[in-house]
């Protein structure tokens, strides 16, 4: 939702400074275009930095629980007692459709890169780090009203052998 948010403050700037920029008097426009590159670029910025933060998450256990890091705006701690490994389930996503994304809530939906907060076909909502829709290791928690927990990792079977000795 922050993502979102900025998202659409830095539009508006934008639009707000291109009108500026149609509406100024002569000789008044550069202050226009100046605010259009500034708002311009630091929406740039913000996405970039999403992108590079989605892309390097990580995912770690330990004794505290699931910690998701380095997850720009979606970055977690699931405590022990709101993981239930037990039900943890290696799929590929085209072959389950109630874990398919339906809704995206905030977050990112691109060819190859799906991170955010969504709500699945089955209903539950969902946090996804996705780069791969053919090894993902679904999570059920007890956090936020059944928060499920989607992600794609190398070796999803080794990372559900670990949550569920830990």
């Amino acid at each position: 939702m922050r993502l979102g948010v900025i998202s659409s403050l830095g539009f508006t700037a934008a639009a707000a400074s291109v009108f500026m920029l149609i509406t100024a008097p002569p000789g008044t426009q550069v202050w226009g275009l100046a605010g259009a590159g500034l708002f311009g670029a630091a929406l740039g910025v913000v996405l970039l930095w999403g992108l590079y933060c989605a892309r390097s998450a990580h995912l770690t256990l330990d004794a505290d629980g699931l910690h998701l890091r380095r997850a720009a705006l979606f970055g977690r701690t699931f405590s022990w007692a709101e993981v239930q490994p037990e039900d943890a389930q290696i799929v590929a996503l085209d072959d389950a459709p109630a874990l398919q994304p339906a809704r995206r809530r905030s977050g990112l939906d691109m060819h190859g890169l799906t991170v955010g907060r969504f709500t699945l076909e089955g209903g539950p909502e969902a946090l996804l780090f996705l780069t791969d829709r053919q090894r993902v290791l679904a999570v059920p928690t007890a956090a936020d009203e059944e928060l499920m927990l989607l992600v794609s990792v190398a070796n999803p079977a080794a990372l559900r052998d670990a949550l569920q000795n830990r």
